[in-house]
């Protein structure tokens, strides 16, 4: 037996007018065993059984990322506005960007410390 693909015809639009696209799902397909391996035994979440567990933490990952580990939304916004200013477009040049940033303050901040606490 052949399967064939059709495609669907090309949606008319009305003057000026295009219709919206709409987002498609997209089925992935990966072993159990290979998600496991990759999740630290901590995300998942043993009594919702093997694959409830897998799709707990994997929920709870895909939440982290879009909200940068729970970062409220006004430091988020800050934080993304950073990012374009600075032409930042990869996650691992934004991390060593932030982390950076994060050296340079330790630095200016350093002494400040035990200054304070000699005075006491």
């Amino acid at each position: 037996m052949r399967s064939t693909v059709t495609k669907r015809p090309a949606s008319s639009t009305q003057e000026g007018t295009e219709a919206p696209q709409k987002a498609r799902a997209r089925v992935v397909r990966v072993k159990l065993k290979d998600l496991e391996a990759v999740l630290p035994a901590d995300q998942l979440q043993p009594n919702r059984g093997r694959s409830g567990a897998l799709t707990g933490a994997l929920q709870q990952l895909v939440w982290s990322i879009k909200t940068l580990y729970g970062v409220p939304a006004p430091s988020l916004r800050l934080l993304e506005n950073d990012r374009s200013t600075q032409g930042i477009s990869s996650n691992p040049e934004y991390l060593h960007w932030l982390l950076m940033r994060r050296a340079a303050e330790l630095d200016r901040n350093a002494g400040t410390d035990a200054v304070s606490q000699r005075r006491e």
